[in-house]
């Protein structure tokens, strides 16, 4: 299984771009000023956010994110300022592909693709994406037509090679959102646990959602490390409700 198989495509000549920036801030970063996962989930969570209301659309339609892949070249420091571009880069029948860059000192340093599903205000049943939507992005998505196929493997057996270690993970107030779930961002927040001794820079991250988690659900966080990658699954219920994955460089400072 490679976890850095995601096709990040660039940005096309025609139609919409948005474009920000921001800086890293005091509650963005770990204690050796690294700017963290779930920081960077947020700020993409973010731009989407941002894009989709300046291009007017309706807000009849709630996305959900069903998948977000990282390609990092480096991440940004305390302080340090970045931009962000954002476009859609693919469409599905009930889904689209969105594509964001950050940009620190005119260096690309995270491709993001991220697969959002359409889903009704209302009921948050799965609906296709409004004419509203295909004005607006049609032109930068072009042909190009993606899959909301999670590619993460299944908890793995205990009796396998690699060890799967497993411990409580207790949910906060602070880590649900409007939709009365654990946003998508806090999920990173047991990852960062896990990466707080380790050093080595990160060169891809991988999160999938199969279902959503809820405050008063019991949830276990499910970990595999290998030589140059660590992963997780939260349970709850007898449930995989999400995966991670994040993979090494393969030396320090590489």
């Amino acid at each position: 299984m490679d976890v850095a198989e995601t096709t990040f495509v660039e940005l096309p000549s025609n139609g919409r771009r948005y474009e920000s920036s921001a800086r890293v801030r005091l509650a963005d970063v770990t204690a050796r000023g690294r700017f963290r996962l779930d920081a960077l989930a947020r700020v993409l969570q973010d731009l989407s956010a941002d894009d989709t209301a300046d291009a007017g659309l309706s807000n009849d339609t709630v996305w959900v994110l069903r998948r977000l892949a990282l390609e990092i070249g480096g991440l940004p420091r305390y302080r340090q300022s970045f931009a962000l571009r954002t476009w859609c880069s693919g469409t599905g029948p009930r889904w689209a592909e969105r594509r964001s860059d950050m940009t620190v000192d005119g260096v690309v340093q995270v491709r993001a693709a991220a697969i959002w599903a359409a889903t009704s205000a209302e009921t948050l049943a799965p609906v296709a994406p409004g004419a509203d939507f295909t004005a607006a992005y049609r032109e930068a998505a072009g042909t190009r037509r993606v899959s909301a196929r999670l590619t993460l493997p299944t908890l793995p057996s205990h009796t396998t090679a690699a060890p799967v270690a497993v411990r409580p993970w207790v949910l906060r107030a602070a880590d649900i959102d409007l939709l009365a779930h654990v946003n998508n961002a806090s999920y990173w927040s047991s990852i960062e646990e896990s990466l707080v001794d380790d050093v080595r820079p990160i060169r891809h991250a991988v999160i999938e959602f199969r279902d959503g988690v809820m405050l008063d659900e019991a949830v276990d966080v499910h970990e595999v490390r290998t030589a140059d990658t660590l992963m997780q699954w939260w349970m709850a219920d007898g449930r995989v409700r999400a995966t991670m994955a994040v993979v090494f460089a393969a030396t320090p400072g590489s």
